[in-house]
């Protein structure tokens, strides 16, 4: 929360200055709150300790330390090697690079002038750089790049949304069709989307399974070339209009990838994993820089699948650093890095970096960051936020007769129910810190679209201070907003409008703003 002059003061308080939330977490970034003094101290002390340096010289040990805290919380035993960068694209850039090393070495055939046919998901977007842009689709981000060459095989998919008070997973056409002409799949609680082992072994589960094994070889068919690696957006597209994918979906597409090898390239003699920890098929990617690091209160998103469904390669940035400092990391396996120091060649190497690569202020305040998260995750400071979604389901575990709730939002339901039946509203959904709304929008919906424009209005606005006092019968709380002058600055993407919270987010602001969007669209 920060503060901007109020657009009219109260006549009755002298004060003429009134709370900003920073409804878009400022593009991405903020986990730990504006201005976090301790991250900010911690920033000063080490900055006048040691200017930009050789990472050997001065940045090894604070890059050491944070990558240690990265990849041993990930609860991802492939992940032992990190490289550092300075932002989401450039991690992606090189988790890119890895990846087609890694497949290059195993499946050795000439590399030149070929066109990837790389699975991928529709409306993904890995950055701006040369090669994370070229893995995304044709669309508004680069229709008029010049050099822009999509390469890949893009896959719709099933999308989790609440529709009218009901948890639903809405499939697209073609998978539809492989699922007997149903369009669609309720669920009583998004717990119970994210039972990844029961849904798996469900008709739907079937459906997407050989759905998935007849498109991953017609990805390398239709590129008519070599298929590399698996790019996926762990659960949700943020840059594509806040996508929440299926997991199932992911699961069973990283599943079939590395069961199935002959799908890559039939024609070559596939060599065995070396270990457990080996990839197999294609090196899998998963891009975190929006979801990582406690977005959805999950270290990492790829904790809601099973051990076996987790990547080889991860890349992080945007809440690495709390916001202060420009910085990303890209771990990855130990066969991964293999790829790199199998020879002494220069060239071998992964020749990738510039002025701030793993810049030693940067990785100091990483480590702060990444610690102070960790320590809020084991000191229960989120535990108010998960009452609201405890529910007798498959999907809550329980310690000791306790329910543990693993899937949860700061939002409660009783807001997403509610606004889910809103007139104005095509649906909804919440998880961790995120909550997305999709207005109906019959002309011309997606990103160029201009209907979410006038709820963005309507929640910038102060609160005048002769607001009635808005009660809300279902959580059991009322919100007293008569002289608060509160207001929220958002983001829109097209007739998608989202809200995302800080990690330090408080109840009484995230109460506020559950009121102030029920005045608008209820």
């Amino acid at each position: 929360v920060f503060q901007q002059p109020a657009v009219k003061a109260d006549s009755s308080s002298s004060s003429v200055l009134g709370p900003v939330y920073d409804g878009s977490a400022s593009w991405w970034t903020q986990g730990l709150g504006h201005g976090n003094p301790e991250l900010g101290s911690r920033r000063s002390v080490r900055r006048r300790q040691v200017r930009a340096c050789n990472v050997r010289a001065g940045g090894a040990q604070a890059g050491n330390r944070a990558g240690r805290a990265g990849a041993q919380h990930t609860a991802n035993e492939r992940l032992v090697r990190v490289f550092y960068s300075d932002n989401g694209s450039t991690a992606m850039e090189v988790a890119v690079k890895m990846a087609l090393r890694a497949s290059c070495q195993r499946y050795p055939v000439e590399r030149r002038h070929r066109r990837g046919g790389d699975p991928r998901l529709k409306g993904s977007y890995h950055g701006d750089t040369i090669g994370t842009m070229d893995c995304s689709e044709p669309s508004t981000f680069n229709q008029k790049v010049e050099w822009y060459r999509g390469r890949g095989y893009w896959f719709d998919f099933p999308q989790v949304k609440m529709v009218r008070g009901s948890w639903t997973v809405v499939f697209p056409d073609q998978l539809a069709h492989a699922a007997h002409g149903n369009e669609r799949e309720s669920f009583s609680s998004l717990a119970d989307i994210f039972n990844i082992e029961h849904r798996e072994h469900s008709g739907f589960g079937a459906s997407v399974r050989v759905f998935h094994s007849a498109n991953s070889g017609k990805s390398r068919q239709e590129a008519r070339s070599e298929v590399w690696r698996a790019d996926i957006r762990a659960t949700c597209l943020g840059a594509g209009g806040m996508l929440f994918v299926d997991p199932l979906f992911q699961h069973m597409l990283i599943k079939t990838v590395r069961q199935n090898p002959e799908l890559i390239e039939p024609s070559l003699p596939i060599p065995g994993p070396s270990s457990s920890k080996s990839w197999t098929g294609l090196p899998i990617i998963f891009d975190e820089v929006f979801t990582g690091l406690y977005r959805f209160y999950h270290f990492s998103p790829s904790t809601f699948f099973p051990q076996a469904s987790r990547p080889d390669i991860v890349a992080n940035a945007k809440l690495l650093t709390g916001g202060l400092l420009p910085l990303s990391m890209t771990l990855a396996s130990e066969d991964i890095f293999d790829a790199f120091s199998s020879s002494p060649a220069k060239e071998q190497a992964l020749l990738h970096g510039h002025s701030y690569t793993a810049h030693p202020v940067g990785c100091h305040v990483a480590r702060m960051s990444v610690t102070k998260m960790m320590e809020m995750e084991r000191d229960g400071a989120w535990d108010q936020f998960k009452e609201s979604w405890v529910d007798a389901g498959p999907g809550v575990a329980t310690v000791d007769a306790a329910p543990r709730v693993t899937v949860w939002s700061i939002w409660p339901q009783n807001l997403l129910t509610a606004l889910s039946n809103a007139a104005s509203v095509e649906s909804v959904w919440a998880l961790g810190t995120v909550l997305s709304i999709v207005l109906c929008d019959h002309d011309s919906p997606g990103y160029t679209s201009s209907v979410a424009q006038d709820l963005q209005r309507k929640l910038r606005s102060p609160l005048a201070s002769n607001s009635t006092v808005i009660r809300d019968s279902g959580s059991g709380y009322s919100d007293d907003i008569r002289n608060s002058h509160f207001s929220v600055q958002s983001r829109i993407l097209g007739n998608v409008f989202y809200l995302i919270t800080s990690l330090t987010s408080s109840k009484d602001e995230v109460d506020k703003i559950c009121q102030m969007l029920r005045r608008a669209l209820l």
